[in-house]
């Protein structure tokens, strides 16, 4: 392997991370700080809008034909990775897809491999199954929750090396935001990610309407085109001030939230799957995000989400299928500026003591560091 090959890293994901998938952009930002070259392969043309010139990490990507999800989605985001030219010392493969292809191209290459779970695999295709294996057989794991990965060491094998980086955002990012401004206007009930069902947005919509509060509710994310007539819909019938902000840049999503969030919501997306591994092990970026920027939370009543923000002083968690509980905690928030005063105080205290990328990534970036000595 050449000197130059010996640093390059290339990271693996088969979705558009224009406007999701934080973590793994910022865990490429930090490698790139510690010293170490690396792109970003993903679909959807990574290389424009939210990555152009917002990271430090060098993307490249492709506009599919094909949904990643079915047959020949898979087939053509294998293929045109495996077609890539040049060689890496190690390669990150994160999610289904990312995991089995970097998988292949390391054991092409005599290269590091690692995999990076955000959720955990069902495990009931042929497919999944494959994913699994590839993970158990990488270098090493990287999961998103430490709950998580204490389950897994319980229920199966495992790398030699794991690592837990929660969806956290950096220190970085959110000082280089502008500062708050003083709020005009009625009160904002903020969410923001992705604009779909399984993201809880009914549940949402549903507790807005019925909360008694003078607020207005703000949606930004992606919206699958299947959803948005519906969503539209639903919208129009509350009969109440909703603003939907179009997908923007990370950054600019998060100076929004800071500057007109009250309180944010939520409702992590597995809650309809038919197991509970969703409801036990929950790890959602923007929860983190609202820790990070100190706004009082609404959320789900998973037990994870239980000890992360009730009992650690910041939110309230309700169950999302009862539409009162949801008013009410939208009611009890937004008339109490005093707690929520303290739970912005609370979260920040935690976001700036235990939950930052910096702290989370540093023992990967340093097992990684060593690899590529």
């Amino acid at each position: 392997m050449s000197m130059a090959a010996a640093r390059r890293v290339r990271i693996l994901i088969a979705e558009d991370v224009r406007y999701t998938y934080p973590t793994i952009k910022l865990i490429a930002d930090e490698l790139v700080r510690a010293g170490t070259d690396v792109d970003l392969f993903s679909r959807c043309g990574a290389h424009r809008e939210e990555t152009a010139g917002e990271h430090r990490f060098r993307p490249t990507g492709y506009v599919p034909l094909w949904d990643h999800h079915g047959k020949w989605g898979k087939i053509e985001f294998l293929a045109r990775g495996l077609a890539q030219g040049g060689r890496h010392a190690a390669y990150v493969g994160a999610c289904d897809l990312g995991i089995i292809l970097a998988r292949l191209l390391a054991r092409r290459h005599g290269s590091v491999c690692a995999a990076y779970v955000p959720e955990l695999f069902a495990v009931s295709s042929r497919f999944e199954r494959w994913a699994d294996a590839c993970a158990r057989r990488a270098d090493a794991l990287i999961d998103v929750d430490p709950r998580r990965l204490e389950h897994r060491r319980r229920h199966g094998s495992l790398p030699a090396a794991t690592f837990c980086i929660p969806n956290v955002p950096s220190l970085g990012e959110l000082g280089d935001l502008p500062g708050a401004t003083p709020r005009s206007g009625m009160p904002v009930l903020w969410y923001h990610g992705s604009l779909s069902p399984n993201h809880g947005i009914g549940e949402i919509l549903e507790g807005y309407r019925r909360c008694r509060a003078e607020i207005e509710l703000h949606l930004t994310g992606p919206c699958a085109p299947c959803y948005q007539s519906e969503l539209r819909s639903r919208i129009a019938r509350l009969g109440k001030p909703v603003l939907l902000h179009e997908p923007a840049p990370r950054r600019l999503v998060l100076t929004r939230a800071r500057q007109q969030a009250h309180v944010a919501v939520c409702f992590y997306p597995f809650r309809q799957a038919p197991h509970d591994i969703g409801l036990r092990f929950a790890n959602p970026a923007k929860l983190f995000d609202y820790m990070a920027l100190g706004i009082p939370t609404i959320a789900s009543d998973n037990p994870s989400l239980v000890s992360l923000v009730e009992k650690q002083g910041w939110g309230v968690c309700v169950p999302p299928e009862d539409p009162a509980a949801v008013a009410e905690a939208i009611d009890r928030l937004m008339g109490d500026a005093p707690l929520r005063a303290r739970m912005s105080i609370r979260a920040r205290e935690l976001f700036l003591s235990e939950y930052h990328l910096e702290k989370a990534a540093l023992p990967f970036i340093g097992w990684l560091r060593d690899r590529l000595a």
